[in-house]
């Protein structure tokens, strides 16, 4: 996913993007993007995908106030 918005930083904007791109299946694209995320890359990465889809579903992010 990260790939595809190489020049989005924020996961906000990404998640705009995903769903100006793939509409209601933004989330399950999102994540199966996450998925398909191999072991070595860095954890910067899986946390971008991970907080993008947590602003796409309304879930809290791990590092969101509660």
């Amino acid at each position: 996913m990260k790939g595809m918005f190489a020049s989005i930083s924020d996961p906000d904007s990404a998640a705009i993007a995903a769903i100006e791109l793939f509409g209601a299946e933004a989330a399950t694209a999102v994540t199966y993007c996450a998925f398909k995320i191999d072991q070595t890359i860095e954890k910067k990465t899986t946390s971008f995908c991970s907080r993008t889809f947590c602003r796409l579903t309304g879930l809290p992010s791990k590092g969101d106030a509660h």
